[in-house]
């Protein structure tokens, strides 16, 4: 009885040693398994992108080269959505394949006239000064103008690095709605400014004052 009692015994524990074997084993393939459905997702989405905005890459190369940058920034899009409250979402758009330094040598050439910047050394400008006579903690803490109907559609400026353009052109149309001097938000012409104002640099940079 002893004799058997040890053999069930060792059997037992054999057992579980096998038990927990096969769980540890299952545990390492589902996160393996887990980490490549992750890698999937990533590169279908990728696949999406390069379909949805008509990307060409030159070299194989070049197209896994963009493949790691569009996952770095992919990822920073889900964490972000991933904070509760963060007052704003972040997707998938046709510079997600751009590092940040790519993006701003591209799309945000501001150049500020070495006079303006003298100029404005040493100087403030009280943005609320002609609202005073209002207590600011009257003022909302969030305004959506985009939804209340008087910011004009997002502008997409291609690769002309004429931010300082698109930038001033939206604000005058925002501000002629707003102070009546539109009757209906209208969309006013960027090109003109590229063209024809004789103090910027079109496409390659520009101050929108």
């Amino acid at each position: 009885m002893s004799e058997t009692f040890k053999l069930d015994w060792k059997k037992t524990i054999a057992g579980s040693m096998a038990a927990c074997a096969l769980l540890i084993g299952g545990v390492t393939v589902y996160r393996e398994t887990f980490d490549a459905l992750q890698k999937d997702e990533v590169f279908s989405e990728y696949l999406k992108f390069v379909s949805t905005y008509g990307k060409a890459y030159q070299t194989s190369e070049e197209f896994q080269f963009r493949k790691a940058i569009f996952a770095q920034n992919y990822k920073r899009i889900v964490d972000h959505n991933a904070i509760p409250d963060s007052g704003f979402e972040l997707e998938v758009n046709q510079f997600a394949d751009l590092t940040d330094e790519e993006f701003v040598s591209t799309y945000a050439q501001l150049k500020v006239p070495k006079e303006k910047t003298e100029a404005l050394k040493g100087t403030s400008v009280p943005i609320v000064e002609a609202h005073q006579a209002r207590s600011l903690s009257e003022l909302p803490p969030y305004m959506n103008w985009y939804k209340r109907g008087v910011v004009t559609r997002p502008y997409d400026q291609g690769s002309c690095g004429g931010c300082w353009a698109f930038s001033a052109v939206s604000t005058v149309e925002t501000m002629a709605y707003m102070n009546g001097l539109d009757k209906e938000l209208t969309e006013y012409s960027v090109m003109q400014l590229l063209e024809c104002d004789p103090d910027n640099y079109a496409c390659t940079g520009g101050w929108m004052y």
